[in-house]
């Protein structure tokens, strides 16, 4: 049996139209690319202003076909963030390029200008992270990429629904926002040059928190998560006095 007292990171919202529709796609025996996916693709497209729309079955997938679509490949390089999910990386190499990582602002996106200090002559294209929902600088970005000729690419998976400057952030939704940053997982460790040593990123990632929060709480699962959280911050200014900090 469940713990009591556990409230779960998050929950789906999902709806017995959701789940009907759900259950009558299996019971159709038509899975994939059937007669579904073409009017979820054109209601998709038209809430995003889009020209085109194409259903994946992850943010990892569609990446990987931007990539490979805009002939990202060998001997080419695509910055991105260093605070990200690791598929953001993982689908450059998938594609045979090299990734560059470049630090985060304040916001914990992608900093421009730590983006233009690391285009060398192989850059082809940049891969924005808009990082828990909040877009990126993207003007900024879209300013560097003109003027050095580089493609860009977004990484929307946090943000579907967010707008900037009246535009919406095209791709799917996710719900984790809590990562790793890239030079500390193992084989990134091992395997990844840093010529940007992204010591905001890594100064920041030990100071995050990821609470849950969805749709589907009730108030006592919002008040057991507040409690947690004061909890820990008395912890920790416990902690500090007995260190005399």
């Amino acid at each position: 049996m469940a713990d009591a007292a556990l409230v779960a990171f998050s929950v789906p919202d999902l709806g017995e139209d959701a789940i009907e529709a759900v259950v009558d796609a299996i019971r159709s025996t038509w899975l994939t690319t059937g007669p579904r996916a073409e009017p979820f693709e054109r209601e998709f497209q038209a809430y995003l202003g889009a020209a085109h729309a194409l259903a994946v079955n992850s943010c990892t997938a569609a990446m990987h076909l931007a990539l490979a679509a805009l002939g990202v490949g060998p001997g080419d390089e695509v910055i991105t963030t260093p605070l990200t999910f690791c598929a953001t990386v993982n689908v450059i190499l998938q594609v045979g390029a090299t990734p560059v990582l470049a630090d985060i602002g304040e916001e914990l996106n992608l900093d421009p200008t730590r983006v233009e200090a690391m285009i060398t002559p192989r850059t082809k294209a940049i891969l924005p992270v808009h990082y828990g929902g909040l877009p990126c600088r993207m003007q900024e970005i879209w300013a560097l990429a003109e003027k050095h000729g580089l493609k860009v690419i977004e990484d929307g998976a946090h943000a579907a629904g967010a707008e900037y400057r009246r535009r919406k952030i095209d791709t799917g939704p996710s719900d984790s926002v809590h990562f790793i940053p890239i030079p500390l997982h193992p084989y990134y460790r091992r395997t990844l040059e840093l010529r940007d040593p992204c010591e905001r990123a890594l100064a920041e990632y030990p100071r995050l928190v990821s609470l849950p929060i969805y749709s589907k709480m009730t108030d006592a699962e919002v008040e057991r998560v507040i409690e947690a959280v004061r909890g820990v911050v008395e912890a920790g200014r416990r902690k500090a006095v007995a260190a005399g900090l």
